[in-house]
């Protein structure tokens, strides 16, 4: 049994970005890296997985508790439909929290570089022009 529910988490959970799952050898956990730095507003995995908790109801134990900071650990000992839930949950958690305000910032950047391309060009095209109408 715990085999399947470490497939189905290892499986749910390497696809949330921000976070990677490391296939346990039998154990009845899992171990998962917060890569802290895609989430800004959290310090620590004690942060991180403290406002998990209370904003989608998912218990996990800070990695910190074991020497492994920046992970956090999941039981594996539930029922499956109950783990893919909390998978999901966590996933939900990991977009809403995501790097969001400097991604806006970077599309921001990237169209203020691209109309500061046109604009440079239709300057040019206009100087031509008026070259040309001279």
């Amino acid at each position: 049994m715990r085999k399947s529910q470490a497939r189905v988490a290892y499986t749910e959970l390497l696809k949330v970005p921000g976070l990677r799952p490391i296939m346990p050898q039998g154990a009845m956990y899992m171990m998962i890296e917060i890569k802290i730095t895609m989430f800004p507003e959290f310090d620590s995995d004690l942060e991180f997985i403290s406002l998990l908790c209370n904003e989608q109801s998912v218990l996990c134990i800070p990695g910190k508790c074991f020497n492994y900071p920046n992970f956090m650990r999941i039981v594996l000992t539930v029922p499956e439909d109950i783990l893919r839930e909390a998978c999901q949950r966590i996933k939900t958690f990991c977009e809403d929290h995501m790097l969001k305000p400097q991604l806006k910032k970077m599309d921001h950047d990237v169209v203020s570089i691209v109309n500061d391309e046109k604009n440079v060009k239709s300057q040019q095209n206009y100087k031509i022009l008026k070259i040309l109408n001279s």
